[in-house]
C-alpha cells in the first residue's frame, strides 16, 4: 500500500525528473506535454473523488495538491475504511526530503485496492490535522478500471522485508521527527533511558551517522501472544527491538541493556557466574558503542569512580581517547578471587579502520538479580 502512495506522490510531483529532459542547448525542459502530466494524475484518482469534486483533465491542478520536489513518504497511521469488493484504507504520513530527512509536509489519503483487477486508486484528503479513524467511505466502489498508471502489484511480506521496513521507519522518524519517534518508544524503556524528549534528541544527534547508515544484518522474530517481536542487529552491532501489535501499531527499544528483556533475564538466570560476567561486560560495551556514557558510568564501582573519574565528563573523555568508537570484543581468560571476577578482554575496532588490538582487564562483582558493579584497568 505504501508503494501505491509513493507512486502517487511521484506522479503529482510536477517537477519529477521523469517529466523533464535537457535540450540540445543544455536547458532543462519538459519532455512531455503538460496535459500528459495532468492525465497521469487524473488516472490515479478514484471515480468517487472525480465525481464529488467535479475533476476534469483541465482543472486537475486546482482539485489536487501537487508537489514540486521529490519526497519520502513515512507512514504514521492506517485504518480500514471499507472491506468489500474494493478494499479501502485511510493512510496518513509525513513527507520528508530525501537529502536531509527534514519534514516538509504531511499527506492523508484513501487508497482503494481492487484485488480482482489488480488496480488501485487514490482519494486525496485536504488538510494536515485529519483523524483517519473518523474517515468514512462516502460511496462503495465495486471495481477500478485498469489504466496506464494504476497497476497494483501485491507483495507478500516476509520477516526480512518487515525488518528492513522498520529500520527505514526508525531512521526517517528519528532524523525527521524525533518528537514522533519519542512517542513510539516503549514507555518503561523511554523513562529509564532518556527521561525527556531533549535527552532523546541529543542521543539522535550523537548517533546521527549510524542512524543514516542503518542496515539490518541479523534479526530474530518471536510470537508472544498477539504481539510479534522483532530483534534486529545492524552493521554496528546495535540492537533494535520492535514490538508489533498490528499494522503501524508498535513500540520500539533501542538497546538490550537499559531495561532487562525477559529473554535476557531467562538467559542470565540459566548462566554460570563466569557467563554472567561476560554478558554484563557486553552490556557495558553496547552502551559505550551507543555513546551512552551515563549508563556505563552508573555501573562503575564507587571507589573506582572517585579515584579515576569524579564526573561523567571525565569518564567520557577517557573512553573516547582510550577505547574505540565502535568496539568489538574477544573474551580472554577469567579468574575468580573471592566474590570478584577478573576478565581479560581484547578490543578491536568494529569498523575495521584501525587494526590495533587493545587489551584490558575488567574487574566485576555480581549483585542481586542482574545488577553488577565493575572497574577496569586504567
Amino acid at each position: 500500500m505504501v508503494t501505491c502512495v509513493t507512486q502517487y506522490l511521484n506522479v503529482i510531483n510536477i517537477k519529477n525528473d521523469a517529466y523533464y529532459t535537457y535540450d540540445e542547448k543544455g536547458n532543462y525542459v519538459l519532455a512531455i506535454d503538460e496535459i500528459k502530466i495532468k492525465e497521469n494524475i487524473y488516472n490515479l484518482l478514484s471515480q468517487n473523488y472525480i465525481t464529488q469534486n467535479q475533476v476534469t483533465m483541465q482543472n486537475v491542478y486546482e482539485k489536487v495538491e501537487t508537489l514540486e520536489n521529490q519526497v519520502l513518504f513515512v507512514p504514521i497511521e492506517i485504518a480500514m475504511v471499507q472491506d468489500s469488493e474494493v478494499k479501502s484504507f485511510a493512510i496518513s504520513g509525513l513527507l520528508e526530503s530525501p537529502q536531509n530527512y527534514q519534514v516538509v509536509g504531511k499527506k492523508t489519503m484513501i487508497v482503494n485496492i481492487d484485488m480482482k483487477n489488480n488496480t488501485y486508486s487514490i482519494e486525496p484528503i485536504k488538510g494536515e490535522d485529519v483523524n483517519i479513524k473518523e474517515i468514512k467511505a462516502s460511496q462503495t466502489e465495486t471495481d477500478i478500471t485498469t489504466n496506464e498508471h494504476n497497476k497494483y502489484t501485491s507483495i507478500t511480506a516476509n520477516h526480512e522485508t518487515t525488518v528492513k521496513d522498520y529500520a527505514n521507519l526508525y531512521k526517517r522518524l528519528a532524523l525527521g521527527s524525533p518528537e514522533r519517534m519519542y512517542e513510539l518508544l516503549d514507555k518503561e524503556y523511554k523513562a529509564a533511558k532518556f527521561g525527556s524528549l531533549e535527552s532523546f534528541k541529543k542521543y539522535i544527534q550523537a548517533n546521527k551517522n549510524e542512524t543514516i547508515g542503518i542496515n539490518p544484518q541479523q534479526y530474530q522474530v518471536t510470537q508472544q501472544g498477539k504481539e510479534t517481536q522483532y530483534v534486529m542487529i545492524d552493521q554496528n552491532g546495535a540492537y533494535y527491538i520492535i514490538r508489533e501489535k498490528g499494522v503501524l501499531d508498535y513500540t520500539i527499544l533501542l538497546d538490550t541493556y537499559t531495561i532487562d528483556l525477559p529473554e535476557f533475564t531467562q538467559k542470565y538466570e540459566n548462566s554460570t557466574d563466569e557467563q554472567k560476567v561476560l554478558l554484563n561486560i557486553q552490556k557495558f560495551f553496547e552502551a559505550i558503542n551507543h555513546q551512552d556514557y551515563t549508563y556505563a558510568y552508573s555501573k562503575l564501582d564507587e571507589t573506582f569512580k572517585n579515584n579515576n573519574f569524579k564526573t561523567i565528563a571525565e569518564f567520557e573523555t577517557y573512553m573516547k581517547k582510550n577505547f574505540f568508537g565502535k568496539n568489538k570484543l574477544a573474551a580472554g581468560k577469567v579468574e575468580k578471587q573471592g566474590n570478584i571476577y577478573l576478565y581479560d578482554i581484547n578490543m578491536s575496532d568494529a569498523t575495521g579502520k584501525d587494526t590495533t588490538i587493545k587489551k584490558k582487564n575488567f574487574v566485576m562483582q555480581l549483585k542481586e538479580g542482574t545488577n553488577f558493579v565493575m572497574s577496569f584497568e586504567v
